[in-house]
């Protein structure tokens, strides 16, 4: 499920800051990334899940024997991942979008965002990246998904787009 940015001031919880604070702070350590670019543009975040049995669930289903298939590696000790659902390469079924903080998926440049599709009764990877958030909005034509992987001043951002049979970086 996506979810609409916060627009008004008295809509934003607590725990959210909006950019004027931010500018306003004078620690210079505050990440700054183009969420607001893609706001601008229609796109819209996750609705992540994270520490339900539904993420153990994906961790243990799916993210844990692709990680250990791509890295060689066993499984690592306490394993950290985001889950959210949305319906990407299927108008008729969620997909599931992971955000992985495994060992090794973290870098500099953010952390690997994988989409996985139901085939039959397997989780199949259909895409990944590395990005610091990843957002989504329905595009022009029905069955397409524009898929916003959002950068910094360093990282540039990016826009991919599910044609309806394949992603691809526009």
């Amino acid at each position: 499920m996506l979810v609409k940015p916060p627009v008004e001031a008295d809509s934003i919880p607590d725990i959210v800051r909006d950019k004027k604070e931010l500018d306003n702070e004078e620690d210079g350590n505050e990440l700054v990334t183009d969420n607001d670019v893609f706001y601008e543009r229609g796109f819209m975040d996750f609705d992540w899940q994270t520490h339900t049995q539904y993420v153990q669930q994906v961790l243990n289903d799916v993210v844990l024997p692709d990680y250990i298939k791509r890295t060689g590696k066993q499984k690592p000790d306490n394993p950290s991942i985001d889950v959210a659902a949305a319906m990407i390469t299927n108008p008729y079924f969620n997909d599931l979008i992971v955000q992985s903080r495994l060992p090794g998926d973290c870098k500099p440049d953010g952390c690997l965002v994988q989409i996985y599709s139901l085939v039959g009764e397997a989780w199949v990877k259909k895409f990944q990246a590395t990005t610091f958030t990843i957002m989504a909005k329905p595009g022009e034509k029905l069955g397409t998904v524009l898929i916003g992987l959002v950068g910094n001043d360093e990282v540039p951002s990016r826009t991919v787009i599910w044609t309806g049979s394949v992603f691809k970086e526009m």
